[in-house]
C-alpha cells in the first residue's frame, strides 16, 4: 500500500491516518502481506485478531488507491486523547 504513494508523475494527495495502536499501523503497513500469504495466520500459526476489520480496511484502500495516497502513523497514546471522545461517541451510535 505505502509503495503506491511514490509513483513518479502522480498527483496523489496524501491522507495520514494516525493511531495510537501499533498493532493497527504495523498490521496495515508491514504484516498484512504476510498474513494473507499465511492464510490470515500470524507467525505462531494463530488466527489474526480482527482479521475481518483488516480485510475491510484493505478493500477500502484498494478501491481508493488510484486517487488517494494513504500513510499510517503511530502516535503516543497521550497525544491521541482528543480523537478518543468522537471515536467512542461514534461507536455508541
Amino acid at each position: 500500500m505505502e509503495a503506491q504513494c511514490s509513483r513518479a508523475g502522480d498527483q496523489l494527495r496524501p491522507i495520514v491516518l494516525k493511531s495510537d495502536s501499533e498493532y493497527v499501523v504495523r498490521g496495515l503497513t508491514e504484516w498484512l502481506p504476510k498474513w494473507k500469504k499465511n492464510g490470515w495466520k500470524n507467525a505462531k500459526g494463530l488466527p489474526i485478531a480482527n482479521s475481518a476489520l483488516f480485510k475491510c480496511i484493505e478493500e477500502l484502500i484498494d478501491q481508493l488507491d488510484q486517487k488517494i495516497c494513504f500513510k499510517f502513523w503511530v502516535v503516543p497514546r497521550e497525544q491521541n486523547k482528543m480523537a478518543d471522545l468522537p471515536a467512542k461517541s461514534a461507536l455508541k451510535e
